[in-house]
């Protein structure tokens, strides 16, 4: 006698998705990971390098610089400590918590305290020059995103959690004419204004972009975060705010960082909210941790994670989401739903419009949020 396999039912699992973010009662939000940038191509090339291929560009510059032993040292640093594979990120995190308890003469495993300096604004410096870059007219799923979010009357704000430093997301919303609010308030030098954003009394029909990794054009000038006011083209500057810390750093540094953090919490509190992961792959344990906590505190609370590829390669994301009945894996050949990992049955991995289980790239889950809009435009 054979058993039969367990598996999820494709088309149900993407119709419970279509219906739950097309739910306009519902407070529904996006976080949008290194992913989305990426699923962007001009010329056969994608417009902004993945994490690992910014990592690499980052290191070939820098090691041309007299700064190549300092990364050298840090990068074996972070392997003794069970860092393997270390990115830009880790870089910038460790660099600056060595910045924090360096005194202007001491070494600290190895690297002078000028040489943390010189290297973190070296590696900010490479990394916002290769994310300034401007949406091309085809945009693909930014685009869509903006149209999406233009084409319903919601209850709640459609919220924008990225962890991106580039413009793109900004750029398209502009694009399609989407008012939005990204917690900076002024014209001349845009500042930051928290208690904006916690108030939110802004009607719902703006959306709300939370830069939970910073941007590549916001600065910090006399204690003060600001935003640089755009000419038509992007801005990189080795002064930009990029990559939060969770040390104590720099008081002006870590203020945007928390303030876009609680957002992300006070979203997940809400009764039913909705949050779409995409083109995130569960990488950044701060993040993962500030969604467990929001799920496990808020049963009613759910996350729609499509992934790219298999689902063999994303473990710490399967082993949340088997924890947690509320967070929703959908990858190319299984999911885990319900707290039960099980594949797509082979012959049914297509739903009722045709889509197979490619939802986890970006630039294929733009056609999804563009069905979405023409059903929001018909209704």
């Amino acid at each position: 006698m054979n058993i039969p396999k367990p598996s999820h039912d494709y088309a149900q699992a993407v119709n419970i998705l279509e219906s739950t973010i097309g739910d306009d009662t519902r407070a529904v939000g996006v976080l949008m990971g290194a992913g989305c940038s990426s699923s962007v191509f001009v010329d056969g090339e994608p417009l902004i390098a993945s994490i690992a291929q910014l990592t690499q560009d980052v290191k070939t510059e820098v090691d041309q610089a007299d700064l190549r032993p300092a990364l050298a040292q840090l990068i074996s640093g972070l392997i003794d400590d069970g860092v393997e594979q270390s990115t830009v990120e880790d870089w910038l995190s460790r660099l600056r918590g060595m910045a924090s308890i360096a005194g202007k003469q001491s070494t600290i495993r190895g690297i002078e305290s000028q040489q943390i300096v010189g290297l973190e604004k070296a590696i900010v410096s490479s990394i916002a020059r290769r994310v300034s870059i401007d949406l091309p007219p085809n945009g693909g799923g930014f685009d869509s995103l903006a149209r999406w979010a233009s084409s319903a009357s919601r209850k709640h704000a459609l919220e924008v959690f990225t962890l991106n430093y580039d413009l793109l997301v900004e750029q398209a919303l502009e694009r399609h004419r989407v008012a939005y609010f990204d917690g900076f308030v002024g014209a001349n030098k845009p500042f930051l204004d928290t208690r904006a954003m916690e108030d939110d009394n802004l009607p719902t029909r703006w959306a709300r972009i939370w830069k939970m990794h910073g941007s590549v054009n916001w600065r910090s000038s006399d204690g003060t975060v600001y935003r640089t006011v755009s000419d038509g083209t992007t801005s990189a500057s080795p002064e930009s705010l990029i990559h939060p810390s969770n040390m104590k750093y720099e008081q002006s540094r870590r203020g945007p960082y928390l303030a876009m953090q609680d957002r992300l919490r006070f979203f997940l509190r809400q009764p039913g909210a909705v949050l779409l992961c995409l083109g995130y792959s569960f990488g950044d344990q701060h993040i993962n941790e500030m969604i467990v906590e929001g799920l496990s505190g808020n049963p009613s609370a759910v996350v729609f994670a499509p992934l790219f590829g298999k689902l063999e390669n994303y473990d710490q994301a399967v082993n949340l989401a088997t924890r947690l009945q509320n967070l929703r894996l959908m990858a190319s050949d299984a999911a885990v739903i319900g707290g039960r990992k099980a594949e797509w049955p082979a012959d049914e991995a297509v739903d009722n419009f045709g889509m197979p289980p490619e939802l986890g790239d970006f630039a294929k889950f733009a056609d999804l949020l563009d069905r979405q809009s023409v059903g929001d435009q018909n209704a």
